[in-house]
């Protein structure tokens, strides 16, 4: 496989949220042109240099594997439902299979992260 770089100049959106009423996370997607997704940069406040440099290695190696071809949705089942504080009640919603809406609970700003990308391959955003 070849690595897939992204162009420079890039569209992408950041998501933010709060876990358990406490910590604000945040998750930004940057895509290809063809709308696939190519890098995701995840960031968390009120961390120290341990969990800081913990997420911005997962980030790291999540962009790679995209950039190398890995599908987006094979990475989501991998890593979603992962367990680690802060974990709780988030300031997002998610649909439920009933078509009501919810405060999406989440075990980890991990979870949380795949689950938002999740949400954007089922909006047909990326390939």
């Amino acid at each position: 496989m070849t690595r897939d770089r992204l162009p420079d100049t890039r569209e992408a959106i950041t998501f933010k949220t709060t876990i358990d009423g406490k910590r604000k996370v945040y998750l930004t997607v940057g895509f290809y042109p063809d709308g696939r997704i190519g890098e995701v940069f995840l960031k968390m406040d009120k961390q120290g240099k341990t969990s800081r440099g913990t997420l911005d290695c997962f980030a790291i190696a999540v962009s790679w594997l995209l950039q190398e071809g890995v599908d987006a949705r094979e990475i989501v089942d991998k890593f979603k439902y992962q367990r680690f504080e802060p974990e709780g009640r988030t300031t997002d919603k998610e649909i439920t299979e009933d078509g009501t809406e919810r405060p999406m609970v989440v075990t980890s700003p991990i979870d949380w992260a795949m689950k938002k990308i999740e949400q954007i391959l089922d909006r047909g955003k990326s390939g």
